[in-house]
């Protein structure tokens, strides 16, 4: 029997899963050459669109929002984990450090692409999923790549937790761009229930690869192979993949108690600044969540607020955070403040029938 992570070489795999209310078309890019496009990937990628770069050259020690932005316009050729390739205007092409990419805007390449990240940003995510797999075929490339990060996130944000893990560590072989991994179905919050898919962390967690080994780990972090979960992320932390690394030493975070939380808060928060803006999502989660269990009320509501400020196009995580911010204020009596929070959430109240 096939495992969940194959290695197959040049070609897309595609593979049905089945649950109780659903049946989706997995399909993930595993070590797919960006020369080796299928024939409606090619005219997709004709198709003129115009892509703005913000990257942030500057030392890694900066924080992310110190550095300096630049802006490049043109169309995007490639992206994956370490280049983003674009043609410019002259024509030239041009190659960027994908770990400085902070922003892309762009238009997805096809009208059934665009209709389906509609219904993604309307949180409509039961109509969503088999709408991204119906359109991610005629993409290009690196389009592809992009639209399983939200085909994950759509799954998680419905209870799907599993699938998403399997396709997210199928989406792995395929040279992602972090960008995808905010979307990584990784365990930040008490509130995440995945440890009811023990048996199947336990299979990631003694797995090949670095990713299934980190998602195992998560999911196992805080249940009865706490200890083997922990040994396998401080294995990772010292991972030669900078974003493997980047999320083992924030999940290790989770192993602390309340008063090492007290002592260490502004050692995280520095830590997590110098992410790429992609990694910082989940551990920003950790950080409000750890920070209102142990009464650091405000910085609990800012790193929520954050959330909600820099992930807009995340709708699931940002609203997730407007409530918890509301939440936190009202228990407080901080009516006025509640009430602002809850003005902001309008924006994102469409909910998924």
């Amino acid at each position: 029997m096939e495992s969940a992570v194959d290695s197959v070489q040049n070609r897309p795999v595609c593979r049905w899963l089945h649950t109780a209310n659903l049946v989706i078309a997995m399909t993930s890019v595993v070590t797919v050459s960006d020369g080796l496009l299928t024939t409606s990937s090619i005219r997709a990628q004709e198709q003129p669109h115009t892509v703005t770069l913000v990257s942030r050259p500057t030392k890694s020690e900066t924080p992310w929002d110190k550095r300096v932005r630049l802006t490049r316009s043109g169309k995007v050729l490639s992206f994956d984990s370490s280049r983003l390739v674009m043609e410019l205007p002259d024509g030239e092409r041009k190659g960027f450090n994908s770990s400085l990419v902070a922003a892309l805007d762009f238009q997805w390449a096809t009208e059934e692409a665009r209709a389906a990240i509609r219904l993604c940003d309307t949180q409509k995510y039961r109509q969503a999923i088999p709408a991204l797999e119906k359109a991610y075929p005629e993409l290009p490339l690196w389009q592809q790549k992009l639209m399983l990060g939200r085909l994950v996130g759509s799954l998680s944000a419905i209870g799907e937790d599993r699938i998403a893990g399997i396709i997210f560590l199928n989406a792995t072989k395929g040279d992602l761009p972090a960008f995808v991994y905010s979307d990584a179905p990784l365990s930040w919050t008490p509130k995440q229930p995945l440890a009811r898919h023990a048996a199947e962390a336990q299979k990631w967690l003694r797995g090949e690869t670095e990713y299934e080994q980190l998602l195992g780990a998560s999911w196992l972090l805080t249940g009865s192979n706490r200890s083997d979960a922990a040994a396998v992320l401080g294995k990772l932390k010292a991972s030669s993949d900078p974003a493997v690394a980047a999320l083992a030493t924030a999940q290790t975070w989770r192993l602390s108690t309340p008063p090492e939380t007290l002592e260490q808060l502004a050692q995280w928060i520095s830590f997590r600044d110098k992410l790429s803006l992609p990694l910082q999502l989940g551990p920003t989660h950790f950080l409000a969540d750890r920070s209102a269990r142990v009464g650091q009320t405000d910085i609990a509501v800012a790193q929520w607020l954050r959330i909600a400020s820099l992930y807009p196009e995340r709708h699931f995580h940002a609203t997730q955070a407007l409530d918890s911010a509301e939440q936190q204020l009202r228990n407080l009596q901080r009516t006025q403040e509640a009430q602002s929070v809850a003005e902001w959430k309008q924006q994102f109240d469409q909910t998924d029938p």
